[in-house]
């Protein structure tokens, strides 16, 4: 089964000039880096990092890795 790691986080969390930003790697694939200049938490981070992720993966299952309990949940 494919392996997914995916994250996101964010710099200045809900503060007027944040900067936030993710990440994902799929199996063997290199590690995708992303930046999110429209958003303002970290947690928006979390959710738009898993959707690129979702996204890229297309119709391939696989197991996904994360440690934001709220996409989890």
């Amino acid at each position: 089964m494919l392996e997914v790691y995916v994250d996101g986080g964010c710099h200045g969390n809900g503060t007027a000039n944040p900067v936030c930003y993710g990440s994902f790697k799929i199996g063997d694939e290199d590690i995708v880096k992303l930046v999110f200049p429209e958003l303002k938490t970290n947690n928006e981070a979390e959710y738009e990092s898993y959707i690129s992720v979702m996204r890229k993966l297309g119709d391939r299952e696989a197991i996904v890795y994360t440690d934001s309990q709220l996409v989890v949940n």
